[in-house]
């Protein structure tokens, strides 16, 4: 059995975060490598985001860590609610089809 696309998915997400956030603390420098550094941070950050918003757990352990990890980061998508509701979609797709 192959591996559910979702872990995949989540870890790249998680280290686009995490190399987004340190280099948000390195720009407190002021300096424009700071800032185009960050700039190309965010926009891997964001993509990777598209990625999570787009898989399909092929598993019911990828569909239950997608839920976790998602709800985990409200945060990142609170002015963008649309993003979850297509999360909970392709979450309830994917339930139905494993005859969850």
């Amino acid at each position: 059995m192959s591996v559910d696309p979702v872990f995949r998915a989540i870890e790249r997400h998680r280290k686009a975060y995490a190399a987004r956030n340190a280099a948000l603390d390195i720009s407190a420098s002021n300096s424009r490598k700071a800032y185009a550094l960050t700039g190309r941070r965010t926009r891997s950050l964001f993509a990777r985001a598209d990625e999570l918003v787009r898989v399909e757990p092929t598993t019911l352990k990828g569909a239950t860590a997608l839920a976790r990890y998602v709800v985990g980061h409200w945060d990142e998508w609170e002015d963008e609610p649309e993003r979850y509701f297509e999360v909970v979609a392709r979450l309830a797709n994917a339930l139905e089809r494993l005859g969850a």
